[in-house]
């Protein structure tokens, strides 16, 4: 029998305090490798753990913050495996984890993506997410958070519309299929985008692989613990998660929705700093987008039949409430 080989993406910024738990609880019965992206110059910590997984862990040393999106692009572009995981540094995984969901994996081919059940790790009565949730209007949500956990304990294993990347398993062939690609002086391959930095660049990941026809998968066998938003303040959070909104909304929707979200951007970014770099950011949504919409194979017809339909501000409170507590 051959044995699937994943390759495990760890991003290490601020993460002295908890890394080193996260690395020591994965396990797999199948061959894997663990690629650490430094984007702290944590030289210390990561020398440490080289040392205790000599023949498991790469690191990749950065002197300066790329990111999620940039970080995870870095990472995969070195892996080796057909199954790429994107593992928080503040996520810490029960054994069978990486298992059940390449069991699942290995069995469904059309599936892009798979995450099982994340836990607050600093409240384990409280769900973190069992997958995403995606608006019409262009919010994206994590299903179930901050929820009892016993009182959807019994979830179902089953599709949604996208995974949480601090615990996702997504199929390299699937993220070759969506990445986009940049032309400049040497084509560059877009996993995630570079241009989010952080915060919904998962979640706009989901929306390219629904456009190109791919599912993903809720595994609640699956368990893992998260400590959730430990590197990063409220205020840049929310900031990027509403400018990413917009970006998002612009690539990837119909006609209406990327004009009315082009608008509701430019009104944002009135307000941000670096207005210059912010709106060329603009331009290049929609060469992107331009990309996107050409080589979809999904109908935005069909993919609106998985969004959940409800009220614009009642998101915008969710949103607010979320990330700036």
């Amino acid at each position: 029998m051959v044995f699937a080989y994943i390759s495990i993406i760890v991003i290490s910024y601020k993460s002295e305090g908890f890394i080193e738990k996260c690395i020591k609880c994965i396990r797999s019965s199948y061959p894997y490798e663990i690629i650490i992206v430094d984007n702290d110059d944590n030289q210390k910590v990561l020398e440490r753990i080289k040392a205790a997984y000599p023949k498991q862990v790469k690191v990749i040393p950065y002197t300066q913050n790329l990111g999620f999106s940039e970080g995870n692009n870095k990472g995969i572009r070195v892996a080796e495996g057909e199954y790429i995981m994107t593992l928080n540094a503040d996520c810490f995984l029960e054994k069978d984890y990486i298992d059940e969901c390449l069991r699942f994996m290995e069995k469904n081919q059309r599936y892009s993506s798979v995450q099982g059940k994340l836990i607050l790790a600093n409240n384990k009565k409280l769900i973190d997410s069992t997958g995403h949730i995606m608006t019409r209007s262009g919010f994206s949500i994590d299903r179930d958070h901050q929820e009892k956990d016993n009182k959807i304990n019994g979830r179902e294993s089953g599709d949604v519309f996208g995974v949480c990347a601090a615990a996702a398993i997504y199929r390299r062939k699937a993220l070759e299929d969506t990445a986009i690609k940049i032309q400049g002086t040497n084509v560059i391959r877009e996993f995630f985008d570079n241009d989010f930095f952080a915060v919904l660049e998962d979640a706009d990941l989901d929306y390219r692989l629904q456009l190109k026809g791919w599912n993903s998968y809720y595994n609640n066998k699956a368990v893992a613990y998260h400590i959730r938003e430990a590197t990063t303040e409220h205020a840049f959070r929310f900031k990027q998660a509403l400018r990413n909104k917009c970006y998002l909304m612009i690539k990837n929707s119909t006609k209406a929705r990327m004009l009315s979200n082009l608008v509701l951007c430019i009104l944002i970014l009135l307000f941000l700093p670096e207005k210059k770099q912010n709106y060329s950011t603009i331009a290049r949504m929609l060469k992107k987008r331009k990309i996107i919409q050409e080589s979809k194979i999904m109908t935005q017809k069909s993919i609106a039949k998985k969004m959940v339909l409800t009220p614009y501000f009642y998101w915008m409170k969710r949103l607010f409430k979320r990330y700036s507590r």
